[in-house]
């Protein structure tokens, strides 16, 4: 998350560049293929509640709602695609050993099946950033928003100076290998580093972890380049520190990441034996942008207020809030969804930082101080909805989830083992 001294900050949204709102969306499938051993692209047609063209910005994600018996649950996916196809989308999905969701999709999702999505969220694109020489770092299924950036600017026949580094542990394991090497034919600054943790005795290529030798004698000059960065979280934090000490600075460095600063170590999953595609959509009202004035970066980090901001926050007070039959208290400054962990429930969440909208509830009573990221619109805030991960009680509150115009519930207690 971050900026070279020599860069402009720009406001965010970048000016000219459209917001696209998240809608409610049923997702066909027309294709799957298979990327890798445990990898597989899903290509759906995409039809928006309104009706109008899906269009979201390369790096941003989708939420699905798949339904587990009487209860729904929502994973969020980073979108392949580089949003120049309209309403065809991909989503290239990495199967998990105990991820249930994943693992379902991959074992009998099938053409024809539809599902119920939201979307787009995420301001992990790179439409917002200036226009300088771009450092590209994807490990593993952080591929995923690259390849959607570099797809956008092979479209565009950008000229831009770009570096990509893709991090994976084998050969079989490489992501859009052909794909990319036809892009770098075809565009003649960008180069292609790809570096094997495990590789074979073939291999003549980078290898091991990265390292601060090795990313600077492919990119030399990463400091003066715009920094996207997104894999498991000590790649992230391996390339981040890389980077600074080269002389890059935060605000050029950007990442993109699920689980908000709040209880991500200690957030548990939730079991999903028996999930099945959902035919219909919720009927929700939806706005029209709203530009927030940010510096360009999307750090995940600067948060957009309500107009319920200013409110004094409760000093010294545990507030009480009732859900799904239950009240549990909420200590000062902490979120809904933090509160609701330390007494034992759990509200799912996606990004943990109200970029995604996995954990929309509505407030039928009280205040809050919500920060969001534009996992919501403006719509649904004056229909009364909020995030949960990122909003702080400012009175008693009383909340429902009526997700898909029903009240389901999300809060499960006693937490099940499996991971999704």
């Amino acid at each position: 998350m971050a900026q070279h001294a020599s860069l402009a900050p720009r406001a965010f949204p970048k000016p000219g560049v459209p917001v696209f709102e998240p809608d409610d969306l049923r997702l066909g499938l027309v294709d799957r293929r298979a990327e890798t051993a445990n990898v597989t692209t899903y290509v759906f047609d995409t039809i928006r509640q309104d009706r109008e063209i899906f269009r979201h910005h390369p790096g941003q994600s989708l939420t699905l709602t798949l339904l587990s018996g009487s209860n729904l649950f929502q994973r969020s996916f980073t979108i392949a695609s580089g949003g120049t196809g309209g309403n065809r989308i991909e989503l290239t999905i990495k199967t998990g050993g105990q991820a249930q969701a994943t693992l379902w999709m991959h074992k009998y999702l099938r053409i024809g099946d539809t599902l119920a999505a939201r979307g787009p969220f995420g301001r992990f694109s790179l439409v917002h950033a200036p226009k300088a020489p771009l450092l590209l770092v994807g490990a593993g299924s952080g591929m995923t928003p690259i390849i959607s950036m570099l797809r956008w600017l092979r479209v565009r026949a950008d000229t831009l100076d770009i570096a990509l580094v893709q991090l994976a542990r084998s050969r079989a394991d490489e992501l859009f290998g052909d794909e990319i090497n036809a892009m770098a034919d075809a565009m003649p600054n960008l180069s292609v580093h790809l570096c094997l943790s495990r590789p074979d005795e073939k291999w003549t290529g980078l290898s091991g972890r990265i390292s601060r030798p090795m990313l600077r004698g492919i990119v030399p000059d990463m400091a003066r380049r715009v920094a996207f960065c997104c894999g498991p979280e000590p790649v992230m934090k391996a390339t981040r520190a890389i980077y600074l000490a080269e002389g890059g600075v935060e605000d050029a460095f950007v990442t993109e990441t699920f689980g908000g600063a709040e209880h991500v170590s200690g957030r548990r999953q939730i079991a999903m034996p028996a999930v099945r595609p959902v035919g219909r959509l919720s009927q929700v009202n939806l706005s029209v942008p709203t530009p927030v004035e940010r510096a360009w970066c999307p750090a995940p980090l600067m948060h957009e207020s309500s107009e319920l901001a200013s409110a004094p926050v409760p000093s010294g007070k545990d507030l009480m809030i009732g859900f799904r039959g239950k009240n549990f208290p909420a200590k000062p400054g902490q979120s809904i969804v933090a509160a609701a962990a330390a007494s034992g429930l759990r509200i799912p969440t996606g990004c943990g930082e109200g970029s995604c909208g996995a954990c929309r509830v509505r407030l039928m009573s009280g205040q809050v101080d919500m920060h969001d990221q534009g996992g919501i619109s403006r719509r649904d805030k004056a229909a009364g909805y909020i995030l949960p991960c990122c909003s702080y009680p400012l009175s008693d509150l009383e909340l429902v989830n009526d997700l898909a115009g029903v009240d389901q519930a999300v809060v499960v207690s006693p937490p099940i083992a499996s991971s999704i």
